[in-house]
């Protein structure tokens, strides 16, 4: 939570607009923490770049993200140096 109190300050000071990717945003919140950010992330950038592991969101959190989601794709590792990126909506 600090970190993402930390963006909203430099987007809030700066008043600039422009794109957010976050690593993980969710893994280490609790349930409720998790509920707030999605109702708040959004609005925090133009762009939002998101990589979440399978396990960050239980099915009603992944839910309330998916009606804001524009494109979402789902990486597969096939070998220890090779991934490949698929179209999952």
């Amino acid at each position: 939570l600090v970190t993402l109190s930390f963006i909203g300050g430099l987007k809030k000071a700066t008043k600039k607009e422009g794109p957010l990717l976050i690593d993980s945003p969710f893994g280490r919140l609790d349930k409720g923490n998790i509920t707030n950010v999605l109702k708040t992330l959004p609005n925090e950038a133009t762009q939002l770049i998101l990589f979440i592991k399978d396990n960050e969101l239980d099915e009603s959190q992944q839910a309330a993200i998916n009606k804001k989601v524009g494109k979402d794709y789902t990486i597969f590792k096939d070998t220890d140096t090779k991934s490949e990126i698929q179209k999952t909506q």
